[in-house]
C-alpha cells in the first residue's frame, strides 16, 4: 500500500510538472510574439544567433526537447490527448532529426 501511494505521489508531481513547463513555454512564445512585434530588428538579430555554434545549437534543441516531453507526459490529463501527444511527439521527432543536422 505504501509503495502504491509513493507510485501515485510521484505521478502527481510529474504531471504537475509537465502542466508547468507547457504553461511556460506558452507564455515564453507569446513573449517571443510580443517581442517580434515591438522589437523586430533586435529579435532578427537574436534569432541570427540561432545554430551559430554547436553550443548554441544542441542547447536550443535540448531546450525543445522539455516542452516535448511533458506535452507527451501530459496528454492524458488534458481536454484533448491526442493532440498532445501527436504535437508533442512531432516536437521531439524532428528535435532528434535536428541532432544530427549540422
Amino acid at each position: 500500500m505504501i509503495s502504491y501511494s509513493l507510485y501515485l505521489r510521484k505521478k502527481a508531481e510529474k504531471m504537475i510538472l509537465a502542466k508547468w513547463t507547457i504553461i511556460f513555454f506558452g507564455i515564453f512564445l507569446i513573449g517571443v510574439g510580443f517581442l517580434m512585434v515591438l522589437a523586430p530588428i533586435n529579435t532578427r538579430k537574436i534569432i541570427k544567433k540561432a545554430a551559430s555554434t554547436n553550443l548554441i545549437h544542441y542547447t536550443e534543441i535540448s531546450i525543445r526537447l522539455l516542452p516535448a516531453i511533458a506535452m507527451i507526459v501530459y496528454a492524458d490529463m488534458s481536454d484533448f490527448p491526442i493532440a498532445f501527444k501527436i504535437f508533442g511527439g512531432i516536437m521531439v521527432v524532428t528535435s532528434i532529426v535536428l541532432y544530427f543536422v549540422p
